[in-house]
């Protein structure tokens, strides 16, 4: 991965010589369905499959966080 954040053979990247210095490509949105991640600034590129099965395992941890919190509350 390149230190952008971006695959270097990413094909849905529409910008893959732009090496932007305003923007690390750190702040994205990550769909778990499609593997495609978009950034705030707008790139857009396909995630490795250890990257999906990582944001997966964030929102499992995060829904079970959540449900205990919710225990707490009542």
């Amino acid at each position: 991965m390149s230190s952008s954040g971006r695959h270097p053979w990413d094909a849905n990247d529409p910008y893959p010589d732009d090496d932007d210095p305003e923007c690390d490509h750190m702040d994205y949105e990550a769909d778990i369905l499609t593997g495609i991640a978009t950034c705030s600034c707008g790139h857009r590129w396909t995630q490795a499959v250890e990257e999906i099965e990582g944001e997966r395992q964030r929102q499992i941890a995060y829904d079970k966080m959540c449900e205990e919190w919710n225990k707490d509350r009542k």
